[in-house]
């Protein structure tokens, strides 16, 4: 039985033992009070992370407006766009996933000519069979067309395996290849017989000491052979967090490795003749190395790309001749207003995105063609830009034109070409926003920078301070948050509330700098620069303290944890969600740890050990009065374990002294959020917007 008063929930969350636990880092002491809450077999664990559930589950689910506020994302849902996306183009075909507004996860399709869509591989078929719920992650299709190498996982685990499809018979052939990363694919070799795969060399671990291996279809893998990667004696060396990434094609007499020490990584890139790959004997020369300050590359032919921000803080584009690999590299791009924020490479020339705040503009430069040849190519809307496929083998390029009031559209144009025009992907386009504006600005810091945020509220909506608002950042690895079409959060705006979006330094606003101001020991001007975002909110009379929700997502878990634990005061809730909230042990006992060394610190030196200190929310948690807070996980992550939140909500429940509730939402079916299906979205929307309106004194969501 739950009992409330006004505004929160009486009822305790099931009580969590401390336990004692002090460990040292380059001589610095650290209490870990919850430190068993990290023992995910336990059954102890289990049974009060299900018990936590269940108890938000339960106070989430009397509130009287949920129903109804559910009711009508669901709605919305089902209106919504088509979602297409992981588009390849191979001759006169085109594969690419998607999702319906009815599907609970996307399909994969092809379209041959203009001959109508035809679905591949529905995983939802291997449900009847197995009983649990799979994704597609990733997919790559051969080079003859005859296979699609599919990463399926369970669950939303991100970790799958890859699953070979015969396209023309629709079976699977040959064995499965486990313990494959989501974001990685196969990488099928010219002869369409074989495709390397990348994945840890140590079967504990998710990646780290990754090595790519070549994998014969139809084989039973037994007789997989190493191609490079860690512990593989080659003329490449890599580390033990190295990322390695190859691109190998007909349509280049080269192969290009590229090696990513870590999220926080340069790519060293090195070059091979294709003939040679996998032969004895056969050298790797490098091209690039991490002084170069290269972030992202693309090849196509002999020519490869690298935008770079050496001398250039919001990056410029040089331009290497891999016939000629001792040859100084070419700048092709020089540094432009804006920020270069991407780039790919198609058979007729590169084209790079530039933006300019949250929306974008698309260029197009023919291969061998100097610097300031580049033209910009037409588009029918401003909006964000993502280049979705672009390939050595084929001219033009698709890509994402998304606002932040309408579905997107994926467009495609060529070298040449004056106006983008529609690929004619997308068929069911939804329905915009009616009556929404988006308005672009910054909010002053305290030490006078200029942090961009984006405001979406209703048109002619009253700014009088009483308006419930939620405000988001993420400010990691140099992401930058661009537009974005929900149609479920019209759901909130249509009520009068207000979505504000910041990009605190951390995130690439503005590029390689003010990521460089928001990473390691530069990290505490993020949740500065979203509490300074914050206090400009209730300034201008957009909210008020009491009205205004603070929420981040992952990474965005350090944006949004430290504000709440420095600021309680300025919010009356917080949503921290799947978030990075333990630093500290994020480096030493997570599988993701070794990944973020150069993004976020090492307990191995004194300032190490400060810097992820100054970051973790869990240890910056004092006896204080906190707003209410949701601390949302799922037990399949295997990005961010999901102790994290276990900690940080045990830590809560505990020091808070406002009496306002601190809820841990579980779901046992999900992972990262990366592939949840559309009810899990659903409900975790109506979950928390619910709860911030319950919170905030909305008449409609106060239990009787």
């Amino acid at each position: 039985m739950i009992v409330f008063a006004t505004g929160s929930a009486l009822a305790a969350p099931p009580a969590t033992p401390v336990t004692k636990v002090t460990d040292t880092y380059a001589g610095i002491a650290i209490d870990d009070p919850y430190r068993h809450l990290e023992q995910l077999d336990s059954a102890d664990v289990k049974d009060w992370a299900r018990a936590q559930g269940s108890d938000a589950r339960a106070t989430l689910d009397v509130l009287p407006g949920r129903a109804a506020l559910a009711a009508r994302i669901k709605e919305l849902s089902a209106k919504a766009s088509d979602r297409v996306y992981m588009v390849t183009r191979l001759g006169r075909s085109t594969y690419f996933m998607k999702k319906q507004p009815t599907d609970a996860l996307g399909k994969l399709y092809v379209r041959t000519g203009k001959a109508a869509d035809r679905a591949l591989f529905d995983p939802d078929t291997m449900k009847a069979a197995t009983g649990k719920t799979y994704a597609i992650n990733n997919y790559a299709i051969s080079p003859n067309g005859r296979y699609a190498a599919m990463v399926l996982s369970v669950a939303d685990a991100e970790l799958g395996a890859i699953h070979v499809l015969d396209i023309k018979s629709g079976t699977m052939v040959g064995a499965t290849v486990p313990r494959i990363w989501g974001e990685l694919s196969a990488i099928w070799l010219p002869d369409s017989e074989h495709f390397v795969y990348t994945r840890s060399s140590d079967p504990a671990r998710a990646y780290g000491k990754n090595q790519m291996i070549v994998h014969r279809v139809g084989s039973d893998g037994k007789d997989d052979q190493p191609l490079l990667g860690y512990d593989i004696d080659s003329t490449v060396k890599t580390r033990e967090n190295d990322w390695p990434f190859l691109t190998v094609s007909a349509s280049s007499p080269y192969a290009v490795l590229q090696l990513v020490d870590g999220v926080g990584g340069m790519p060293r890139v090195y070059v091979q003749p294709r003939d040679q790959l996998g032969k004895p004997g056969a050298v790797w020369r490098e091209l690039i190395g991490e002084s170069a300050k290269v972030r992202r590359t693309t090849h196509a032919g002999k020519w490869l790309y690298g935008r770079t921000f050496d001398s250039a803080s919001r990056y410029r584009v040089l331009r290497w001749d891999l016939s000629h690999p001792e040859a100084v590299p070419v700048e092709v791009v020089p540094q432009q207003s804006g920020v270069i924020e991407d780039i790919g490479a198609g058979s007729d020339g590169l084209f790079y995105v530039v933006r300019t705040g949250a929306v974008s503009d698309l260029f197009a430069l023919r291969h061998g063609d100097g610097a300031g040849k580049a033209r910009k190519v037409g588009l029918p809307l401003q909006g964000s830009i993502y280049l979705s496929d672009s390939d050595q083998a084929m001219p033009g390029v698709v890509f994402s034109l998304e606002p932040w009031t309408a579905p997107l559209d994926l467009m495609m144009t060529r070298v040449g070409q004056a106006n983008a025009m529609s690929a004619g992907l997308i068929v069911n386009k939804g329905q915009p926003y009616d009556d929404v504006i988006a308005i672009e600005t910054t909010c002053p810091a305290r030490d006078g920078a200029k942090v961009p945020i984006s405001i979406l509220m209703k048109r002619g909506l009253k700014l009088d301070g009483s308006n419930p608002t939620f405000m988001e950042g993420y400010a990691g690895y140099g992401m930058t948050i661009t537009a974005e079409f929900s149609p479920t959060w019209a759901a909130w705006l249509e009520r009068g509330g207000i979505l504000a979006l910041a990009n605190p330094r951390g995130s690439g606003a503005y590029g390689e700098e003010w990521y460089q101001a928001g990473r390691g020991a530069t990290k505490p001007n993020t949740w500065r620069d979203m509490i300074d975002c914050a206090e400009f909110l209730v300034k201008e009379r957009y909210t008020a303290p009491a009205k205004l929700a603070v929420r981040g997502v992952s990474m965005g878990g350090v944006a949004a944890g430290r504000a709440l634990t420095e600021r309680p005061d300025l919010f009356g809730t917080a949503i921290l969600q799947v978030g990075l909230l333990d630093a500290v042990r994020t480096i030493v006992a997570s599988q993701n740890g070794p990944n973020h060394l150069l993004e976020m610190g090492d307990v191995k030196t004194e300032a190490g050990v400060r810097q992820l200190l100054a970051m973790s929310s869990y240890h910056n948690v004092t006896r204080a009065a906190y707003p209410a807070v949701m601390v949302i996980t799922g037990m399949n992550d295997n990005r961010v374990e999901p102790w994290m939140s276990f900690k940080m909500a045990a830590r809560l429940q505990q020091e808070t002294t406002s009496g306002k509730p601190v809820l841990l939402r579980v779901d046992e079916q999900a992972g990262h959020g990366m592939t949840s299906t559309t009810e899990q979205r659903n409900a975790m929307l109506a979950d928390t917007l619910a709860f911030h309106l319950w919170q905030t004194g909305d008449p409609q969501f106060q239990p009787k």
